[in-house]
């Protein structure tokens, strides 16, 4: 390959991906790979036979490598990336996480739009459904924030829902997040949630798949994303999960990785939260109130963490003001503890109604607002 296409990665990376583009060439037979070969371009270089001597390696794949190495698919995926300011990062990267490097199913390559960073090695994972309580969105949000505030990174699937509360919880607390993506990052225009993929970029986080630019999102894309979700953290905390979730789904990669599960326990009659509750009750995952349980099991992970560990009480945790926007203030600044009735607040703000209930419902996310009977609205948490 004679261009030069070092701002979309190193070397090392693009011939990582030559590879990832092959059909059936996934993280395992990869690994295969690079263990009899010992290299990249010693695979690329192969012969035939050669190839077919290893594990799980057979004639159509070992077709499909020679095919691969000279096709203009790989540049065109590059120029791609190259369009759309995505760089590849493979294993070999120094800015490969870490921590997903350790799994043994780990990508070959990621494609990462944003910025990774060595405080991505304190990562957690907070996951949950779409449709969830507005309970599980303001626990998320929570965690999300108290999560930011210790020096983690908040990593989560950019979905609706506990998703994208966990993000805006570490985007408001001026912290770092990682959205982990179902579609290639050529889809970014069609997410659902694209203008909040493209705060976490702007505020120093990543959006990151490893799927090529241009597949577009699909239902069996989504276990395989959960592994990196898992694979990326310390550990994972699940919000809410019903008895069949994608969320169990992490879960479950969470502790085949050997890594922390914490789960939040949530009502008993609550369909949502039965796969939480389960967790918790057959002990797979630790019940989880507060950041500190969160911590009790991460402070030996980092020194950054064990030293913010050793001097956090549950008081300084609880202590976390969220970043409001203008008319989150406004509408913040006419309640009391007391709580006001919904016209005291129209006539005090002088918003249209449409903003006054966005901007409450938002603040109840944020935990500054609850919603009293009759009506009413109290400010907590902020002064």
């Amino acid at each position: 390959m004679n261009t030069d296409w070092s701002s979309v990665g190193t070397e090392q990376a693009v011939q990582c991906l030559r590879m990832h583009l092959v059909q059936g060439i996934g993280p395992l037979r990869f690994r295969n790979l690079i263990e009899h070969f010992s290299s990249v371009e010693a695979i690329l270089r192969a012969p035939r036979r050669e190839l077919e001597r290893v594990k799980n390696i057979g004639p159509a794949t070992s077709e499909a490598i020679r095919e691969r190495h000279d096709e203009e698919f790989v540049e065109e995926e590059l120029r791609r990336a190259e369009n759309l300011g995505i760089r590849v990062v493979c294993c070999e990267d120094d800015d490969y996480p870490a921590l997903l490097k350790e799994i043994p199913d780990a990508p070959i390559c990621l494609y990462v739009k944003g910025t990774l960073s060595p405080k991505d090695n304190t990562a957690l994972a907070i996951v949950g459904p779409r449709r969830c309580s507005q309970y599980g969105q303001e626990q998320a949000y929570q965690f999300g924030m108290a999560a930011c505030r210790v020096g983690m990174t908040v990593v989560s699937g950019l979905a609706r829902g506990v998703d994208a509360q966990a993000h805006l919880g570490a985007l408001d607390c001026r912290g770092r997040t990682i959205a982990v993506i179902g579609s290639g990052l050529g889809h970014l225009d069609e997410h659902s949630n694209r203008k909040l993929a493209e705060r976490i970029v702007k505020d120093g986080g990543a959006v990151i798949s490893e799927l090529p630019i241009d597949r577009p999102a699909d239902a069996e894309n989504f276990p395989p994303r959960n592994r990196i979700i898992a694979g990326i953290s310390l550990g994972t905390l699940v919000i809410e999960a019903a008895k069949r979730s994608g969320a169990l789904i992490t879960a479950s990669q969470t502790l085949d990785y050997n890594r922390e599960l914490f789960a939040l326990p949530g009502r008993i009659d609550y369909g949502s939260t039965v796969g939480t509750n389960n967790l918790i009750k057959i002990g797979q995952a630790k019940l989880t109130m507060t950041i500190d349980d969160i911590l009790e099991e991460f402070h030996h992970a980092a020194e950054g963490i064990r030293e913010i560990y050793q001097q956090l009480t549950f008081e300084t945790t609880s202590k976390i003001e969220p970043e409001l926007s203008n008319e989150e203030r406004s509408i913040l600044d006419a309640l009391s503890v007391e709580g006001v009735d919904l016209e005291q607040v129209l006539n005090t703000t002088k918003l249209p109604p449409e903003k006054i209930s966005s901007g409450l419902t938002m603040l109840q996310l944020k935990g500054v607002v609850e919603q009293l009977p009759g009506n009413r609205f109290a400010r907590i948490g902020v002064r």
